[in-house]
């Protein structure tokens, strides 16, 4: 021990070691920090696939009941319109292929005649939806030139 500063002298030795131990020390604490990480990842990424997994077996459920009122539907339909058949076809003489040949043939009468005015609804909606288009687009043409497109196909060229 120094008698001035109160301190213990330590040798090169002494000091190497200690900054070895340290750095070990370090070294370790390092790896469990490492180890913890890992940890936190590996169970954050299972926690993703085990939420992954139950979504997916709920859009499996949601999928099969939609499949199965879908499908509860449908036959419904097709009882529907076997029985109104059976019945017109027993209705104009006892036979049931006749029944359902005439309403065969009015279920494609009505798709048919729906279809054609939906395709026609929509082409109109289409076509006025354009023309309008066009109408703005001219007056927007004759408040920024003074003419439109439609002004100078019509009337003189200056």
């Amino acid at each position: 021990m120094d008698a001035h500063t109160g301190r213990t002298q330590t040798s090169a030795n002494e000091q190497e070691l200690s900054t070895a131990e340290a750095l070990e020390h370090l070294q370790q604490q390092c790896s469990e920090l490492y180890a913890y990480f890992s940890h936190f990842i590996n169970a954050k990424i299972d926690e993703l696939k085990l939420s992954g997994r139950h979504l997916a077996i709920w859009a499996i459920i949601a999928s099969l009941g939609v499949v199965g009122v879908v499908t509860t539907i449908i036959v419904a339909v097709v009882l529907l319109f076997t029985g109104l058949a059976t019945g017109l076809g027993m209705a104009v003489g006892k036979a049931p292929w006749l029944g359902q040949i005439m309403v065969g043939l009015g279920l494609l009468v009505v798709f048919a005649t729906a279809t054609l005015l939906g395709c026609r609804r929509v082409h109109s909606r289409a076509r006025t939806k354009k023309v309008q288009h066009y109408a703005e687009r001219q007056l927007r043409q004759r408040a920024r030139f003074g003419h439109s497109v439609s002004d100078r196909a019509h009337g003189p060229t200056v």
